[in-house]
């Protein structure tokens, strides 16, 4: 699905008008406007508070801008205010991690690495298992001399 700022704010209209007045009013009128002209009139979603928000197909960008709206405006302490806070910082720092182009490389030569070892271990052990011994031409007729000469001591 392709990413519509017009959907986003249908979505986040969809979700204000379900939490109700109380919520609607903490914003302001100027931002509620916003999103309410800005949204795409032929997408109205309905969400019901009887069913959790993470399980009601909501994209990713609207659960981000409610979240900022939440973090801005719905806080009722500072201590709330300072979970939410520490959330976002949590999942930056996740990502951060995991998009970060020095693990990307690092995984990637580690793998390379321990492909390059096994391979190198299976040519060693195939190389060993196809050489033969073969006896030099004189030191075949040296010993076919000495067993002449010397016929108990094989």
């Amino acid at each position: 699905m392709e990413f519509s700022i017009e959907r986003t704010y249908s979505e986040v209209y969809g979700i204000i008008n379900m939490l109700g007045e109380y919520y609607k009013k903490k914003l302001p009128q100027k931002l509620y406007n916003l999103i309410e002209t800005q949204r795409d009139k032929q997408y109205n979603p309905t969400y019901t508070l009887d069913v959790a928000i993470e399980e009601q197909n909501i994209e990713k960008k609207s659960m981000a801008m409610i979240m900022l709206l939440h973090l801005n405006y719905w806080c009722e302490t500072e201590e709330e205010r300072m979970q939410i806070k520490a959330i976002l910082e949590k999942n930056r720092i996740e990502v951060e991690e995991k998009y970060n182009i020095d693990n990307v490389f690092k995984k990637r030569i580690e793998q390379n690495e321990m492909i390059r070892k096994k391979s190198e271990e299976v040519v060693v052990n195939n190389q060993t298992a196809l050489v033969e011994y073969k006896e030099p031409f004189m030191q075949k007729i040296k010993r076919i001399i000495y067993n002449l000469f010397h016929p108990n001591k094989l």
